[in-house]
């Protein structure tokens, strides 16, 4: 997954696209002890088609709009060095009965972790905590209730 990881960084960065690894692998990016599947990026609707056309060799699902009872967002599929990659462009999660605004790294706060020596961007933990991201893995049992914490360092 690092491999995958690095190779989008090194794309996604000198070409100017806002992104930001999100979800089960920015969790793992950020300590915590999670097995991440696929690689979740969140960027915006420019980000979202912008990465699909950088990787037009890898794309498995192209990039469109797309609704679900929970999720919209300009969503698309990858697969890089062997992982699945997940592009959510402006995503909108539903809960508490509404529509969040659209998530994006361009208003929303971004980590950055160094991974082999490239600076690679990420949801913070806190913000995770906060949209109920955790709380719904912890849920589901997908996720670490009592080993979330911060990196510190």
């Amino acid at each position: 997954m690092i491999k995958a990881l690095l190779t989008i960084a090194k794309t996604l960065e000198p070409a100017g696209v806002r992104w930001a690894v999100t979800a089960s692998a920015g969790l793992a990016l950020q300590g915590v002890d999670v097995s991440p599947a696929d690689l979740d990026i969140n960027t915006d609707k420019r980000g979202a088609y912008e990465i699909a056309m950088l990787f037009k060799e890898r794309v498995v699902t192209p990039v469109g709009y797309r609704r679900s009872p929970r999720y919209r967002s300009h969503f698309g599929e990858l697969e890089i060095e062997g992982v699945k990659v997940e592009i959510m462009g402006n995503l909108r999660v539903f809960g508490g009965g509404r529509w969040s605004p659209a998530r994006s790294p361009a208003n929303r706060k971004i980590a950055r972790i160094d991974v082999e020596g490239v600076s690679i961007p990420v949801v913070p933990i806190t913000l995770l905590k906060r949209t109920g991201y955790l709380r719904e893995r912890i849920d589901k049992g997908k996720g670490p209730a009592k080993k979330v914490k911060e990196r510190r360092g």
